[in-house]
């Protein structure tokens, strides 16, 4: 992928790309393409990662990388093109305890549920006022 590409869609860098030497860290399947910044986890320096874990920056007192998702575990969406956190994906996010990563559909993304629902029940009570009034 070259910076032209990145320029013009900024998000093809976060789809699901083939990885040489990469395998899913949910399933293990390494022959699938994978969502590299879905899920993102710090560790300090002296803790052993979770079976799965991709280093990709090192400092003094932490290392920070991702777990790299497989398209059968987290499949792209059909609008975006971006991963869809699924009950596998947040299942084991929540057992690495790790968080969500740019990567992942702003559309299906579990940190937009709350949102949503808040949006949708203010504008139920904002209609339900004014038929009131």
């Amino acid at each position: 992928m070259t910076s032209t590409d990145t320029a013009h869609n900024p998000n093809q860098r976060l789809v699901h790309q083939v990885s040489d030497g990469c395998a899913c860290a949910i399933c293990g399947a390494t022959a699938r393409p994978l969502a590299l910044h879905l899920l993102e986890r710090s560790y300090s320096k002296d803790a052993t990662p979770a079976k799965g874990f991709l280093v990709m920056a090192m400092s003094v007192e932490a290392v920070r990388g991702i777990f790299p998702v497989c398209d059968l575990c987290a499949p792209a969406c059909p609008t975006c093109g971006l991963p869809v956190a699924t009950e596998q994906v947040l299942k084991f996010k929540k057992s690495v305890g790790a968080k969500n990563g740019n990567g992942v559909c702003p559309q299906h993304g579990d940190q937009n549920l709350g949102k949503r629902i808040g949006a949708i029940f203010k504008r139920t009570l904002k209609a339900w006022r004014s038929k009131k009034s």
